[in-house]
């Protein structure tokens, strides 16, 4: 909801700019020219959103007034404005002024949506506070309260922590909420507090009379959310720790799923034919440049594990050394020796993944799903890994939820994070969830930020 208010709230700026650059500009004669005006910036306005999107600038982790956050905003300007030149002069037609409109609409522009998203940031980003508590503490209830404590942008307003366990489980330094043991004075919280949610760790459900307190509580319009649910809802991923083997029958299903996958087929073919033809355009420059810097093949050829369990065969741009695992698989690492200058290059652009296209259009990958994984690493992980073989339900993707907001795996704790990702993937797919995907990887190769 508050991102979706936070939308509104940009396109209003966007149409309100128009509006007082057309005032400016003609004065009375403006209502003249707003039929003008109107529909080729309403089709620049989708590409300034998209742009928006994509810069990060409707994550809620990232509303905050920083020299960050600006720094995205203004630099999703000067793009979104070096398209509106671009578009005035490639379509001639238009019966507009496009220079003196466009500088004075930048500039207007500039001012208030800057002055909207201080606003926003500052004030009504925090406010309307959901107050609330979470009963009973455990490693995911401490987890979800660090992250709460840590992002109020997100409108929660975590005011006491009741840690039920016999012993004291966890203590917090330099927090903003409090921390009691026991339940016995929860009733009071709850008034006292103004608590609008309250979020339940399964141990709550054992205390004594702990139902009469909530139904009490439940007659003030408070909300209950089951812990796992929240950490969910919240963070976006699945905690490993509050899921079994009932939670993939409630939750996993392909039936409903039907014109999903339809849309995915579609979409997958159609980006796949437009990667085919920038490999075809890429290819004489990067196989030069490959074969320059280095000796050895200019495709890295490798077994990986699909859909079911089945392998395939996936086709890279070679970013190693000849030879590189000459004594075996091993784990990717960080400033990795093995990887050439070139390499590194072609790894933060992700166009070492280009020629995997072919693996999209034969069906074995999609364009967003888990990482497709080495054989070698899916059998030694499905022993370590409670539910790791869950994430082969769906085909793997070129890009995908996990690597978005988690990055490479370098150990075992790395893949069980993305794990958690990658099932609250399986579980959430939709082709909004595919969209957006799909924008924060055209983001992390714009700005290289991979490695």
């Amino acid at each position: 909801m508050k991102r979706f208010f936070l939308f509104l709230g940009d396109i209003l700026i966007l149409y309100s700019s128009l509006y007082i650059t057309l005032l400016i500009r003609y004065g009375t004669d403006f209502n003249q020219q707003i039929s003008i005006h109107l529909i080729p910036f309403s089709f620049l306005f989708i590409f300034w959103i998209i742009i928006f999107y994509i810069a990060g600038l409707y994550e809620l982790n990232f509303a905050k007034n920083s020299p960050e956050f600006y720094s995205s905003l203004y630099t999703s300007i000067a793009i979104s404005a070096a398209i509106s030149v671009l578009f005035f002069y490639i379509i001639p037609d238009i019966q507009i002024a496009p220079r003196r409109n466009l500088l004075i609409y930048i500039g207007v522009f500039f001012g208030l949506i800057s002055l909207w998203r201080w606003l926003y940031n500052k004030v009504l980003g925090k406010t309307f506070k959901n107050n609330t508590i979470i009963v009973g503490f455990n490693q995911l209830a401490y987890d979800l309260a660090k992250f709460l404590n840590r992002n109020p942008q997100y409108g929660y307003s975590l005011k006491y922590a009741l840690d039920i366990s016999q012993q004291a489980a966890f203590s917090f330094q330099n927090v903003d909420f409090r921390q009691v043991r026991g339940a016995k004075d929860i009733e009071k919280i709850i008034e006292h507090e103004h608590i609008n949610t309250i979020i339940l760790s399964p141990e709550s459900y054992r205390l004594p009379d702990i139902i009469d307190v909530f139904y009490k509580a439940g007659k003030r319009n408070i909300q209950f959310v089951n812990l796992a649910s929240a950490y969910e809802k919240i963070i976006k991923k699945v905690p490993l720790e509050a899921i079994n083997q009932l939670w993939f029958l409630e939750n996993i299903s392909r039936g409903e799923k039907k014109l999903y996958e339809l849309l995915k087929n579609t979409l997958d073919i159609s980006l796949a034919i437009i990667g085919g033809i920038i490999v075809m355009i890429l290819f004489p420059f990067i196989a030069l440049a490959i074969k320059f810097e280095s000796k050895g093949p200019i495709f890295y050829k490798q077994i990986r594990v699909g859909q079911g369990g089945k392998t395939f065969q996936v086709i890279k741009f070679r970013t190693m050394v000849e030879n590189a695992e000459q004594n075996g698989a091993v784990w990717a690492q960080k400033n990795d020796p093995r990887v050439t200058k070139l390499g590194r290059f072609l790894r933060k652009t992700r166009l070492d993944e280009l020629p995997q296209v072919w693996s999209i259009l034969k069906g074995e990958m999609s364009v967003v799903g888990p990482r497709a994984e080495r054989p070698e690493f899916v059998e030694k992980l499905k022993k370590e890994i409670p539910f790791y073989e869950e994430r082969l339900l769906v085909r793997p993707g070129l890009s995908g939820w996990a690597q978005i907001n988690y990055g490479k795996d370098l150990n075992h704790n790395d893949t069980k994070e993305k794990l958690q990702y990658d099932l609250y993937y399986i579980k959430n797919r939709s082709f909004t969830v595919d969209l957006a995907v799909i924008l924060k990887t055209i983001k992390t190769v714009l700005s290289a930020t991979g490695w």
